[in-house]
C-alpha cells in the first residue's frame, strides 16, 4: 500500500525508520518506487541506527542510490543548503 501511494503521489515518500528489512527488500523498494522516493531514518533513541545504516551501505544498490537514500533525498526534500 505504501509503495502504491508513493508511486501515485509526488509528495509521498517511504522511510526506513525502524524497518527490519529482509534481504533484498531495500532493492525491491528501489525497483518499485525509485531511490529518489526513499529516506533513511533511525527512530533514535528507540532503535540503534547502525543495523539500518549497514543494510543500506552493504546493499546491492549503486553508490548513487545509497547517497540519495542516506541524505541527498532529505536535503532536496527539506531544501537544506539551497
Amino acid at each position: 500500500a505504501a509503495t502504491k501511494a508513493a508511486k501515485a503521489h509526488e509528495n509521498v515518500f517511504l522511510d526506513l525508520c525502524g524497518s527490519p528489512l529482509l534481504f533484498g527488500a531495500l532493492e525491491s523498494m528501489v525497483d518499485s518506487v525509485g531511490a529518489e522516493k526513499i529516506l533513511f531514518g533511525t527512530d533514535l533513541p528507540f532503535i540503534d541506527p547502525r543495523p539500518g545504516l549497514g543494510r543500506v551501505a552493504f546493499s546491492r544498490l549503486s553508490d548513487d542510490d545509497k547517497r540519495k537514500i542516506l541524505g541527498l533525498n532529505a536535503k532536496r526534500l527539506f531544501r537544506i543548503g539551497d
